[in-house]
């Protein structure tokens, strides 16, 4: 019994440690634009979907890994998104993670610029399981250092409280765009976009159709479908010590016997 016991002990401090190498520190807070959000809820994963006009720009944004980066272009770099007349679209994910609908907005997307000049894009959605959703074009909300931050709630895609997505799609609008009335909402709705009070609610310029795409963030904690294992030397050290220590016990046990 003395050492089942202690084996016991052993092998439950293992899972302990194994357990709290697979949860990381969160990253510090970040407040750009209005918003205050996670770094480690950031997109990690991008595609291009639709490639004209598809380029890179480089950018002082506070924290590294941008949408450029995850898209394979050099760090602190923001994408290019078509023009007037050429559509470009990326695809972005939380490498598997999902975005959740809670209370309010859930995630953020981050457009660099200059003031008073927005730059029209829209964002389809996909939930686990399902397919795209159709573009919904939204006004910014807010303008800090260079980028206009445009924050999005499910709710306006159709997702329901509690159910979550797993991937986005970012688009430049294109000068024969239509949208809902107001001059935002879903494309297709027959009114022309114009940019909203940060942008002086005009219709947008022909060279307004080229948003410069720098950073997407969920605002609330993202949820992994699986717990990831990450073996670290200081795990491997307890392990190797474990069994150094299950060994003695063992012999120690025969000479009792």
């Amino acid at each position: 019994m003395k050492l089942n016991n202690q084996t016991g002990l052993l092998l439950g401090s293992l899972a302990i440690a194994s357990f709290a190498s697979c949860n990381p520190a969160k990253a510090a807070t970040v407040t750009q634009a209005g918003f205050t959000w996670d770094s480690n809820n950031a997109v990690t994963n991008g595609s291009i979907v639709q490639n004209p006009g598809i380029s890179f720009t480089l950018t002082g944004f506070p924290v590294d890994n941008t949408v450029g980066t995850t898209l394979g272009f050099p760090n602190k770099s923001t994408v290019n998104l078509g023009d007037n007349t050429n559509r470009g679209i990326i695809e972005l994910s939380w490498g598997g993670s999902l975005v959740e609908n809670l209370a309010g907005n859930d995630f953020v997307i981050y457009e660099n610029g200059a003031a008073n000049a927005p730059e029209a894009f829209a964002v389809a959605v996909k939930q686990k399981g399902g397919s795209f959703t159709n573009f919904l074009y939204q006004f910014s909300d807010n303008f800090e250092n260079q980028t206009f931050a445009t924050a999005f709630d499910l709710d306006s895609f159709g997702i329901a409280t509690g159910e979550s997505i797993i991937a986005i799609r970012i688009a430049n609008l294109i000068s024969s765009d239509t949208v809902g009335a107001g001059g935002q909402g879903f494309l297709g709705g027959g009114v022309t976009p114009n940019t909203g009070p940060l942008g002086g609610n005009i219709t947008y310029p022909s060279g307004r159709f080229d948003p410069d795409i720098t950073y997407a963030v969920a605002l609330n904690n993202v949820v992994p479908t699986a717990i990831p294992f990450e073996f670290s030397p200081s795990l491997g050290l307890i392990i190797f010590g474990g069994w150094v220590m299950f060994g003695k016990l063992k012999q120690t046990s025969k000479v009792n016997k």
